[in-house]
């Protein structure tokens, strides 16, 4: 696609949200939102103007700034693989829009393999002291949780494979 520029690398992190920078008519403005949580904050320059919380894969996020009408769109394609689309619009009229997303070549093997293997014996260790303390079935799903977000936060800071192209 004509106009792709790779802006950044590893604003989407797990544990900390995706991030989407907009820099327009002299002003930054930030896009944050979190995927655990559905927490979507924008920020003007560094202030923080508008928060709101949605678990939807589409999400709008209204203000104004100098009396006309703003809007983020972030659009999630796979909430695991992305990618992840956010639009910045004035007065309703698209302005720029960026897609992050995996690139799977700069992605390596060990990385995927690695996490797997770590995700396997965080969850045979839950198995078996669920087994020994005779713990209900349900406590799996705890395991499992805590298995991917102690992953996550030890894969976090490798994802520099993560990339941002401004498309517009």
């Amino acid at each position: 696609m004509e106009g792709k520029e790779i802006i950044s690398k590893t604003r989407l992190r797990p544990s900390k949200g995706y991030e989407f920078i907009f820099n327009f008519e002299g002003k930054e403005i930030r896009a944050w939102y979190s995927f655990f949580s559905g927490l979507e904050k924008v920020f003007l320059d560094d202030k923080e103007i508008i928060s709101q919380r949605n678990v939807q894969r589409v999400s709008k996020t209204t203000f104004e700034i100098d009396g006309s009408s703003y809007h983020t769109e972030l659009n999630i394609l796979s909430s695991s693989k992305g990618p992840f689309e956010c639009s910045l619009f004035k007065n309703e009229e698209l302005i720029k829009k960026q897609i992050m997303h995996v690139n799977k070549e700069k992605m390596p093997t060990s990385i995927r393999f690695s996490r797997l293997i770590l995700m396997t014996v965080l969850a045979v260790i839950g198995g078996l002291l669920m087994n020994y303390f005779n713990l209900e079935f349900y406590y799996i799903f705890l395991v499992a949780i805590t298995s991917v977000l102690i992953t996550n936060q030890v894969f976090d800071s490798s994802l520099t494979f993560l990339e941002t192209e401004e498309v517009l």
